[in-house]
């Protein structure tokens, strides 16, 4: 029997003005309420770990270091991600406004290319050339819309260094884009307007999925799930074939060639290199692989329940690790799982008798059920697959964190979408628009909302310690955006609190010496900095304080030691340079300590104290007008400085007396 037309079928009518401009029409409406979501979050500071991998980070303060190798050399497996971090020091220094505005940029992009991918998508031989239905052509729009404003995203959004997430999905969705349209130009009817194969063009798409594929593995290890996720699209989504299986088979074999050369230009015994594999599949030694899979279970329950019910969002959640598979949480959680890839099975084989043209005998009510079907199987494993990498046996120090899931999200709100709509697709075309408006409304408020708490380190910690009051992370971190408020007294408590949790938090530790220093208890100081760098011998900055109270007991010698220290292991850490050239100033090396201050600025341009010091040195030789051009750059550099605005107008008096 042949399709049978019902209500909600496309219309065969002349299109209206919207149908044809409704592409562009939808990739405007997801980019303002993209900006409108995200509009609060231009001018959040940075937190948590934006401060390594940005704050503190010299190898993104110059592009052409960066590019000669250093980037590379700090973090090989994320070279892409830094680099625009490096992009954004170039074009604004640390003005946390250009990088909210990338990320932002990053995550409407990033809509717009899931939008077009599920168009593709039904336009592969699963679902025929023919007229969409109006349930499968609300899908993409629906899905994007979610993607963009769904609050679980914000903390790949608005938390600056995840823009990590962020990128590295928008370079996986791009080379699933490219292969499927690829993949579509090849196929007949697949070419368009004239409905003829293009495989020139076609060799163009897989070109760019190839390149987005690389950049995608430069951004982000979760890259790693690709080649599973181009197979699970490839199975849903078109024929078997034999010269789909030979393609499929050869890059099977260049990928086990390509390992195969890795392994033997290692020259390593078969057991060192598996030794080295075990390293570099964990972050953490503190958790047992089994235990970790274990706790994921519940971990990804929870994503699944952010991703229905977005309430009790937080950036650092205080999460047990678990020991059995039957602790209640894990094994209700297990179950929930297991039923939903089971939901995705049933799916999976049931929307195979209406794909690939075997529907054309079906009533067009099973024949679109059995197309939303397939989307929700493809999505719900999708989920699966792109969370692997971070939820199942690589053991993570921290076993949960939102940002994890804005790649998984893309298959969830695709399944979530298509059994939404398999619910309603006989209910009239405006009650489905209008219901869709309302829940993309709410998630839009509710994103903004969100995105509130974090207008400032004591909001967003002050809503982490609400949540997760046991934590000492979170204590530690709510001490220290209390104490930038002036609120000393309240920020020593947290940060005793925070060691009282973990007396063997190494950072508490050089927290709570800063404040010991700065209420002029200095003995107490050096006794929580010597405790945190035995704890942490690479903590750099407890090093740079030891030496600095060193200094100030008259300690040079032993100040001098400790900066050499930190300067063995990190050469461009220019504080360090400053207060070293500082030291060996006060104790008469003045060309050694011009050297260390001429380092000191050319690793931080910006550095204003740098250029009062190299200034002060320059009058200790006696070479007045190097001095004054050095303090003035200090003054232009920071013109509040009142040190070096003294500089200045006493050497100008003195070469002015000279004359």
């Amino acid at each position: 029997m042949k399709r049978q037309k019902l209500a909600g079928a496309a219309d065969p009518a002349p299109e209206t003005l919207y149908h044809r401009f409704r592409i562009p029409v939808h990739l405007l409406l997801m980019m303002l309420l993209g900006i409108a979501a995200y509009s609060n979050t231009l001018h959040s500071p940075f937190v948590l770990d934006d401060i390594p991998s940005i704050i503190d980070n010299e190898t993104i303060r110059d592009l052409s270091r960066f590019l000669g190798g250093e980037g590379r050399a700090f973090n090989p497996r994320r070279v892409v991600g830094y680099f625009t971090f490096a992009l954004n020091y170039r074009w604004g220094g640390l003005d946390p406004f250009g990088y909210h505005l990338f990320n932002i940029a990053i995550h409407v992009l990033t809509a717009w290319v899931l939008y077009l991918l599920l168009r593709v998508t039904l336009r592969t031989p699963f679902f025929g050339t023919g007229k969409v239905h109006r349930s499968l052509e609300l899908l993409p729009l629906f899905a994007a819309l979610l993607f963009v404003v769904h609050p679980v995203q914000t903390q790949a959004v608005t938390y600056i260094v995840q823009r990590l997430a962020s990128l590295v999905t928008l370079f996986y969705l791009l080379t699933l884009f490219c292969y499927a349209r690829g993949r579509v130009l090849l196929t007949p009817g697949g070419g368009g307007v004239t409905g003829q194969r293009k495989p020139l063009v076609s060799f163009m798409y897989f070109a760019a999925a190839l390149l987005f594929a690389l950049l995608a593995a430069q951004t982000k290890e979760v890259a790693a799930t690709l080649p599973l996720a181009l197979l699970l699209y490839d199975f849903c989504f078109f024929k078997p074939s034999r010269k789909r299986n030979l393609l499929l088979g050869a890059g099977a074999a260049l990928f086990v060639l390509a390992a195969a050369i890795v392994v033997l230009k290692a020259g390593k015994p078969l057991g060192e290199l598996l030794s080295d594999v075990n390293e570099l599949s964990r972050e953490t030694v503190n958790i047992l692989r089994g235990d970790y899979l274990i706790t994921q279970f519940s971990v990804i329950a929870t994503y699944l329940r952010l991703l229905v019910l977005p309430v009790n969002q937080n950036l650092d959640y205080d999460y047990p690790v678990y020991h059995s598979l039957f602790a209640p949480q894990v094994f209700f959680s297990f179950l929930l799982l297991v039923g939903l890839f089971a939901v995705a099975m049933v799916q999976l084989r049931s929307s195979s008798v209406s794909g690939f043209g075997k529907g054309d005998e079906l009533d067009e009510d099973r024949q679109v059920k059995g197309e939303l079907g397939r989307m929700i199987a493809f999505g719900i494993l999708w989920f699966f697959v792109t969370l692997s990498v971070e939820s199942s046996v690589i053991p993570i120090a921290d076993v949960i964190f939102e940002h994890r899931v804005y790649l998984p999200a893309a298959g969830a709100f695709t399944a979530l979408v298509a059994a939404i709509l398999l619910a309603c697709h006989n209910l009239p075309t405006r009650a489905v628009y209008g219901g869709t408006a309302l829940l993309v409304g709410v998630f839009a408020v509710v994103t903004w909302q969100r995105n509130t708490v974090w207008e400032s380190q004591l909001s967003l910690w002050g809503d982490v310690i609400v949540k997760s009051p046991e934590k000492s992370r979170a204590n530690n971190h709510y001490g220290v955006a209390l104490s930038k408020e002036g609120r000393v007294p309240e920020a020593m408590e947290y940060l005793k609190k925070a060691l009282q949790i973990n007396p063997r938090n190494p950072v508490a530790l050089y927290n709570l010496g800063r404040l010991l220093d700065e209420t002029g208890n200095i003995d107490a100081a050096v006794s929580c900095y010597e405790a945190a760098v035995t704890l942490q011998p690479d903590l750099d900055a407890a090093y740079n304080n030891l030496a600095v109270d060193c200094l100030l007991k008259g300690d040079d010698r032993r100040a001098i030691d400790y900066y050499q220290v930190v300067l063995k292991r990190k050469p461009n850490f220019a504080e360090a340079r400053n207060n070293l050239g500082f030291a060996l100033l006060r104790n008469g090396k003045v060309d050694e300590a011009v050297a260390e201050f001429k380092t000191a600025i050319s690793v931080h341009p910006g550095y204003a104290k740098a250029y009062s010091n190299l200034g002060e040195a320059y009058l200790a030789k006696g070479e007045l007008d190097a001095a004054i051009a050095q303090f003035q750059e200090a003054v232009r550099l920071k013109p509040e400085d009142a040190v070096a605005q003294e500089n200045l107008a006493r050497a100008l008096q003195k070469k002015g007396g000279g004359r």
